[in-house]
């Protein structure tokens, strides 16, 4: 079709291709897409000559698409009709977007009906949307005249009258090599607006940075526009330190400075494949103590996950955190949060009640917010979040088939058939499934330490007895008593291919170093407000400890070490209010009374302090 019979309006709103304009370069995204002869099948036919293409592609891509299509339309095996077609591409979402336009483009099409009659070839007209099908009714029925449209979803979305005149297929998405090729034709743009060099190995780095961190449709586009931020704000730094006449150079670092200012993570945590597990297991147990084991397997699998960061299907990373309550399963999430993004708020818990039946509908809310959010709205706008899903067993089968089907595929569908995509997540199922078997293991082997204790020249010798086992032994152990016991109560998938890392009530040495971290917390805290130094006895954590484990035992609950540090504070603060200060460099001292069995806290002289001083 000459271009002088096309309709204005055409020309003024979209793209216009005459046959052969279009020539095949190697780095063309989309030329050999697997989809393209079947297409050419559907536009070749006598009736029913229309296609309906279900996609998740952009306007962009619409367009990198349509160009591919005209390259395979010179394939000696394709009808001449078509091989010598002129194509137009409009984009409806953009620029059909008031009453008047559409009125001018109801125009336009009138009379492009008129003149195919006319016309030697055959025209291809691809919409980037279903919403103006009536408007295109006219151009339907005639054999000269073949119709593209994109959707997001094929079922139920044309009326029932024009179903008969659409063959319906699902396009191949499109591969990291047809997006990196796109990314290329688009950067010559960004270079030559900014007035910048984009190296070609940066479009690789910005796209997976995009794919890790930012929404999980529209990839490309993101990409994009990480791309664009990211020339700009090096081109206005460029120009604002320096008169060189060459162009600056845009670096993974203003990438990185971008992107941290969407997503609000700090720089450094940023990264799409380096993870530091030696760094990653000393941040850990920095914090998290009496569950090394569970640490160092969190770090392993975390480790592998990067490595086959573009190889996976399901998500990311998945774990069954299995255990007491109150073991520190909650406490591990936060602290891997932490580790892995710099701040907490990247995590989020979810309740699951059994009458929650929608995966996406359910509702979470990040660590330290009370605010909900669906799911779904969470992992569309933050890909890489870490979800906790809290006391699984408790889901109802509904709910734990779309689990099952989330872990195996990474996806799920919404009710408008619009795909959720779970591939950039790491996400945490906790159960309190086999507690008990979990006590009577770490009962036994905590006896076993107490009547066994091991004797310094054994040590010094290294000779130490093996009449009990390891904590690795026992972890293994636990394990293996959880996979059995899950294997029961939640679908296959969920407990065979998930990671179940055991986790167990603190023994006496952690619960000390957890007392230690928090009396220096509070010992902070004190200084910050009240200027004063506060102090503890060695015997005190010992006490303590003792007595926190040996409740422990009876009951399961973590309270006792928050109750005894509130018991503490509470001492503190009646010390300060009753007990006169005699001097400014007088500390608090808390220590054991007279019993050895309760603690009392005094201010101590500087001359106290001298004589306690080794």
């Amino acid at each position: 079709m000459p271009k002088h019979s096309i309709p204005v309006f055409f020309l003024e709103h979209g793209r216009y291709y005459a046959p052969q304009s279009i020539n095949r370069i190697d780095t063309m995204p989309f030329v050999d897409h697997p989809d393209l002869p079947g297409l050419i099948d559907v536009l070749s036919r006598k009736n029913t000559h229309h296609a309906l293409l279900q996609s998740d592609l952009s306007a962009k891509m619409h367009i990198a698409f349509i160009e591919a299509l005209l390259i395979e339309l010179r394939n000696k095996t394709t009808p001449a009709t078509l091989q010598n077609a002129t194509l137009y591409y409009l984009n409806l979402e953009i620029e059909i977007s008031t009453s008047e336009i559409k009125i001018e483009y109801t125009k336009a099409l009138k009379l492009l009906r008129e003149r195919l009659d006319h016309l030697e070839h055959h025209i291809i007209i691809a919409v980037s949307s279903d919403h103006l099908i009536e408007e295109l009714a006219p151009l339907l029925s005639h054999p000269k005249c073949h119709v593209i449209i994109f959707t997001q979803h094929i079922e139920n979305q044309l009326p029932l009258t024009h179903k008969q005149n659409f063959s319906p297929l699902i396009l191949t998405a499109p591969t990291d090599t047809d997006i990196i090729n796109l990314l290329k034709q688009y950067r010559v743009e960004l270079e030559n607006f900014h007035d910048v060099f984009i190296p070609e190995e940066l479009l690789s780095y910005a796209y997976g940075m995009t794919e890790r961190y930012l929404s999980t449709t529209n990839t490309f586009d993101n990409s994009l526009l990480l791309l664009d931020s990211s020339a700009a704000r090096t081109s206005t730094e460029h120009v604002a330190t320096t008169e060189h006449s060459l162009k600056p150079l845009l670096t993974i670092e203003k990438v990185n400075a971008v992107l941290s200012a969407w997503t609000k993570i700090e720089a450094s945590y940023l990264n799409s494949s380096y993870f530091n597990i030696m760094t990653f297991t000393d941040g850990m147990q920095g914090t998290l103590f009496g569950q090394d084991v569970a640490i160092s397997t969190i770090g392993k699998l975390l480790q592998q996950s990067q490595l086959s960061l573009k190889k996976h299907i399901g998500p990311l990373c998945h774990f069954l955190f299995v255990g007491q309550t109150h073991a520190g399963k909650k406490t591990a999430a936060v602290t891997l949060a932490r580790q892995l993004f710099g701040e907490p708020h990247m995590l989020y818990f979810v309740r699951i009640s059994a009458n929650d039946n929608s995966l996406l509908h359910l509702k979470a809310k990040s660590y330290g917010s009370t605010q909900r959010f669906l799911l779904e709205d969470i992992i569309r706008e933050k890909p890489y979040a870490i979800i906790l899903f809290e006391k699984i067993e408790t889901a109802s089968s509904a709910l734990l088939s779309e689990v099952e089907e989330m872990l195996k595929t990474g996806e799920l569908y919404n009710e408008k058939n619009k795909k959720c995509k779970f591939h950039q997540s790491l996400l945490i199922f906790t159960t309190t499934l086999g507690s008990d078997r979990f006590k009577e293991l770490t009962a036994n082997t905590s006896q076993q330490n107490e009547t066994n204790p091991i004797d310094l020249m054994q040590l010094v010798m290294k000779e130490i007895p093996h009449s009990h086992p390891t904590h690795g032994q026992q972890t293994s152990d636990l394990a293996d008593a959880a996979s059995i016991l899950l294997s029961v109560a939640l679908p296959n998938t969920l407990s065979q291919s998930s990671h179940i890392i055991p986790f167990v009530k603190p023994q006496k040495s952690a619960i000390e170093r957890i007392l230690r971290q928090q009396f220096d917390t509070l010992g902070a805290v004190i200084k910050q407000y009240y200027g004063v130094e506060l102090d503890y006895a060695p015997e005190v954590i010992h006490h303590l400890a003792n007595t926190i484990f040996f409740e422990q035992q009876k009951a399961s609950s973590s309270s006792y070490i928050r109750q005894a540090v509130k018991e503490a504070q509470w001492l503190i603060e009646r010390t300060m209010h009753t007990q006169p200060r005699h001097s400014k460099q007088d500390k608090l001292r808390l220590q054991l009374n007279e019993t050895g069995h309760a603690l009392r806290c005094d201010w101590q002289t500087s001359m106290a302090m001298w004589q306690h001083t080794p």
